[in-house]
């Protein structure tokens, strides 16, 4: 999975833009020369963030989203989202999942603008799939995006398990198709960029997809990330550069 953000026409983006949020969380630095080399002031991010939060906080794992503009394609309807989707909501949708937010009050009108949806998925909220609610609240939208793709990486290795879930009410059902309205208004484009499995996929129950250990899998999946990226942050910041750390530097960099 390729998550795609737009540029300016120059292509170029600076990490003095990128302040927080899931662009931080793996940058792919695309550049035509060492003056648009951003590493440094990549790490002088990384260093402040790994100083703020501590390394066993469950904070410092989970993803935080970056401004709304960046998650809505097309880039030129991302100050009137009159058409087109969110990056993140039309990636499940596609998973066969839907979004329902967990705050008990939001008007419920397709007619709102979508930008006000779009702040719902900054919040905690839950997954349904087909006439299921799972009984899990994810932190925002990223994080359940990141645990179902985790899901669809990782299925072969998560055992079966049982799994907490409830019928979906009536009022949940009409929330869920709200915010689907509102946040993918091209159900095709969304599709044809991303491939439609969510047919395949509905009839298939929570049990089915073992989704009770994939939380605490992809929980323990980031950790070990972090602390490779702690460990890996000394060596980055006396090169000024970001690489695979394996065995043979480190002890090459300890003489």
């Amino acid at each position: 999975d390729v998550i795609i953000y737009t540029a300016d026409d120059r292509n170029i983006h600076s990490v003095s833009e990128i302040l927080q949020g899931e662009r931080s969380t793996l940058t792919l630095w695309f550049t035509r020369n060492s003056s648009h080399d951003e590493d440094a002031k990549l790490l002088t991010s990384l260093s402040n963030y790994s100083l703020k939060t501590p390394i066993h906080s469950m904070e410092s794992f989970f993803p935080v989203l970056a401004s709304n503009n960046m998650y809505w394609f097309p880039p030129e309807e991302a100050s009137r989202f009159e058409s087109g989707f969110d990056i993140c909501s039309a990636r499940l949708h596609v998973l066969g999942f839907n979004i329902l937010p967990s705050g008990e009050e939001f008007y419920l009108s397709t007619q709102q603008n979508s930008s006000n949806f779009l702040k719902l998925l900054e919040e905690p909220l839950y997954l349904a799939r087909g006439d299921e609610l799972l009984e899990r609240e994810f932190v925002n939208v990223l994080h359940a995006l990141q645990v179902v793709q985790f899901y669809h990486w990782k299925t072969d290795e998560v055992k079966k398990a049982s799994i907490d879930v409830v019928p979906l009410s009536e009022l949940q059902r009409r929330k869920m198709n709200c915010v689907k309205v509102l946040l993918v208004k091209d159900l095709r484009l969304a599709e044809s960029i991303f491939g439609d499995i969510s047919g395949k996929c509905s009839k298939m129950s929570f049990d089915e997809f073992r989704f009770s250990d994939v939380v605490s899998e992809w929980e323990a999946y980031s950790f070990r990330l972090l602390e490779e990226m702690v460990i890996s942050l000394p060596y980055w910041r006396t090169h000024q550069s970001i690489f695979s750390l394996n065995k043979k530097s480190t002890q090459f960099a300890g003489r």
